[in-house]
Parts: structure tokens; sequence; C-alpha cells
């Protein structure tokens, strides 16, 4: 059964650099290079590339069975900002300002 895995990395158009990211995956494995797969670099994961959680599936009822599908909350000034789903083909890279920012109408 899949498991949520959930990792923190760095992210440029977070006010604390840092994010969470969540994949839906079988295994660390699996959900590492899943990360990698949506552009998330080597040295971006920090924890040496470990989850700094893993929660059953079904205390995530955001997270639909979708396995491409990725979640992420950002640090702010109030603390870590709600999970969204991050668009496909969205990269992640936090090199890349502006791309990997989502709307928020308040910025």
């Amino acid at each position: 059964m899949a498991d949520v895995f959930i990792f923190e990395v760095e992210d440029i158009d977070s006010d604390w650099w840092m994010s969470e990211v969540a994949v839906l995956a079988e295994s660390r494995q699996d959900a590492y290079q899943h990360l990698r797969d949506a552009g998330l670099h080597k040295k971006q994961i920090q924890n040496d590339g470990r989850p700094v959680r893993i929660e059953p599936v079904s205390a995530w009822d955001i997270l639909d069975n979708n396995q491409a599908s990725v979640m992420r909350r950002q640090g702010d000034h109030h603390g870590w900002g709600a999970w969204e789903h991050v668009p496909e083909g969205v990269s992640l890279d936090w090199r890349i300002s502006g791309t990997a920012r989502r709307a928020h109408p308040q910025r």
C-alpha cells in the first residue's frame, strides 16, 4: 500500500527558502525518484534525501490517489502555508524563481 512521503527541500520562492513536498509512493526510493522526475535536484532535498515524515494516505484527504501528484507547502512569515497541488509541468528547481511559485494574490 502506498504512503505519503514528505521531504524538506530548498525553495527560492519560500520566505524561509524551505518548503515541504509530499508524494504518494510505494517506497522511499520511489518517492525520491518521483521528486527527481519533478525537477528537484539531489542537493536541494534536505535530510540526505530521506523523507522527514512518512504518513498513511488515509490522513491525507487533500491528496488524490494519483501517484503523479506532488503537494507543496511553503514556509512563510506566519509559519507553514497550506498544502497545495503543484501543477503538472511546473518545475520545483530551487534556482528558478517564479517558475516554482504558485499564484498568491497576497504577494
